[in-house]
């Protein structure tokens, strides 16, 4: 989910960007908020003087409202997918890495995370845990933002699956999606913490799906049919696992609070969906300077209103300040109201920062990636020789 990493994809892969596919990564950010906005109100926060404003989501339930904040928070699954396979589908092509737009997202999450630090510190009167400090100055080593983190170690290593894609047959290009597949999406989305899957093993068998998706099926994925089938079935398929595991949940103790199990990136019927909207907004494309700059900002955005400190100390405020004055009778509608208004918010303060600092970000990060690259130059042409 992001912008800079947008633009990186659309710049690199799409000489005039589909703003089909910018729009589709539009609608996937608010997604991902939505998502977040529905943790806030779902997660005890310890920062808070209460706790009564948190709605429990794991245990199974009646409550159609509590039914609905659950499908809520599978949405940030959906927009990394959509990210995901918006990215892949136009990085098999691509032949190199392009380090200087790396360190630009490095720079950009750095600089924009110290900024919220600041900010949140004069707001506080310097009353910030230690912890949060030290993720605030180096969030790209601790995954502050774990999709662009994960982005930064799967970028580099594209060109090499693409090469060995490039030497596969279909039946061995088939058996590698099976291989990778089978344990890192399919058992992975049932059981997470088998096998040693993570998001980048995921990625990495998502990947060589969407590349034989792509060189063996690609005019079959292309007709109208096929694509709102994959929507349809996505769809039903994860509406079915949750409501099958909260009709299970009050017959078995042992699986009653299990009602945020299926929402994984890893989920077959989450990529599914995924894959058949890319596709149909892909057919539909065309081209928009303001979508296409939109989408532009989306990394910012992405950065911006998941700022840990941010999010940590002011986002319940939202909630608790409903609770007390409102109540929850329309909590759906609160957290979509919520959302909107955050990412109004951060659209805005993206904005800012890409037309500020951003400039000065990017020529601080080609200086950086310069230095660094003669250094490191120097260093292997010793270290060949010794």
């Amino acid at each position: 989910m992001d912008s800079h990493e947008m633009k990186l994809h659309n710049s690199e892969m799409i000489p005039m960007r589909n703003s089909g596919v910018e729009l589709l990564k539009i609608i996937g950010m608010f997604a991902i908020i939505i998502n977040h906005m529905t943790q806030s109100v779902s997660s005890i926060n310890y920062h808070m003087d209460t706790t009564d404003y948190v709605i429990d989501l794991w245990t199974a339930t009646t409550d159609i409202h509590t039914l609905l904040l659950i499908i809520f928070r599978s949405f940030g699954s959906f927009g990394n997918s959509i990210f995901f396979i918006s990215t892949a589908w136009f990085l098999c092509e691509s032949k190199q890495v392009k380090t200087k737009k790396c360190f630009s997202i490095l720079l950009d999450v750095w600089i924009i995370s110290v900024i919220w630090l600041i900010v949140m510190v004069i707001l506080r009167s310097g009353d910030i845990a230690p912890a949060y400090i030290i993720r605030s100055l180096l969030p790209n080593l601790f995954g502050n933002n774990w999709y662009l983190t994960c982005y930064l170690i799967f970028y580099p290593l594209h060109p090499l699956l693409n090469i060995l894609i490039s030497h596969f047959d279909k039946r061995t290009h088939f058996r590698v999606v099976s291989g990778l597949g089978i344990p890192f999406l399919l058992i992975n989305s049932i059981k997470e913490d088998l096998l040693y899957a993570t998001n980048l093993t995921t990625w990495i068998a998502l990947y060589f799906l969407i590349s034989y998706i792509k060189k063996y099926h690609y005019e079959d994925i292309m007709k109208k049919k096929m694509s709102f089938l994959l929507i349809a079935i996505g769809i039903a398929g994860y509406l079915f696992e949750v409501l099958i595991t909260d009709f299970i949940g009050f017959h078995i103790g042992e699986l009653k609070h299990q009602m945020l199990h299926w929402g994984k990136n890893s989920n077959p019927f989450i990529i599914i969906t995924a894959l058949g909207l890319f596709v149909v907004f892909m057919k539909h494309g065309y081209r928009s300077k303001i979508i296409n700059y939109i989408s532009s900002l989306m990394m910012l955005v992405f950065v911006i209103h998941e700022n840990i400190v941010f999010s940590a100390y002011t986002r319940p405020l939202y909630y608790v300040f409903i609770y007390n004055n409102f109540g929850y009778g329309i909590i759906c509608l609160w957290v979509i109201i919520g959302s909107l208004g955050v990412y109004g918010i951060s659209l805005i303060l993206a904005a800012v920062y890409d037309k500020t600092l951003r400039k000065v970000s990017h020529k601080l990060s080609d200086l950086l990636c310069g230095f660094l690259t003669t250094i490191y130059i120097k260093i292997e042409k010793k270290l060949i020789k010794a």
